[in-house]
């Protein structure tokens, strides 16, 4: 071989070599980007579940809260209807009581007519 083709050689290695070092290079580039990538997924995927259940358990905190104001509500309207019953008791206790003495005073009058 000749000096010539020695050199064309070693240049064409050494081009060889810096090909393979710029690849090497971006190989190790691309594949910090992916583990960052990675990493960020990673991260993003256990936030996403954290908010996951965090709305569960702010749902069962509204249903029960739901739950209890509507069994509030009932037992706020089983009261609220006994109160006004009892305040009807003496209402119709009065009503019989008029209702007895005006038969008593019906049969009084009509007795007395008959005789």
């Amino acid at each position: 071989m000749s000096d010539k083709e020695v050199k064309t050689n070693r240049n064409i290695n050494k081009d060889e070599d810096s090909a393979n070092m710029d690849q090497s290079a971006e190989a190790q580039a691309v594949a910090a980007d992916a583990a960052k990538a990675d990493a960020e997924i990673t991260k993003l995927s256990a936030d996403l579940e954290e908010l996951r259940q965090t709305l569960l358990r702010r749902q069962a905190d509204f249903d029960n809260y739901r739950k209890r104001i509507e069994k509030e509500r009932f037992e706020d309207s089983k009261r609220a209807t006994a109160r006004v019953i009892e305040g009807l008791i003496p209402v119709l206790d009065g009503f019989e009581h008029a209702l007895a003495a005006h038969r008593k005073r019906n049969t009084t009058i009509n007795e007395r007519d008959s005789s």
